[in-house]
């Protein structure tokens, strides 16, 4: 459920309602502004993260390709051998 906030409340107040609705400038969700801390930290899928092979910070959603080739290399190896 969205709450919209009308027009003829104050700009003071649209610019802290915890229920205005705020666009996510990485995967451009749609979040009221009460669980845009949490969305930015923990569930956007464009967040920033560390790789757990090389180090180097890549986008969440990236996390299970980042090094996927290597995988299938690496397991190709293994079933050969």
């Amino acid at each position: 459920m969205t709450v919209t906030l009308h027009k003829h409340l104050p700009q003071k107040h649209r610019d802290i309602c915890p229920c205005e609705v705020m666009t996510c400038e990485h995967c451009e969700e749609k979040i009221e502004r009460r669980f845009f801390n949490t969305h930015t930290e923990f569930e956007c899928t464009c967040r920033a993260v560390e790789c757990e092979y090389c180090r180097e910070e890549i986008e969440f959603w990236r996390k299970k390709v980042c090094h996927l080739e290597i995988f299938i290399l690496v397991f190709h190896l293994l079933i050969i051998n």
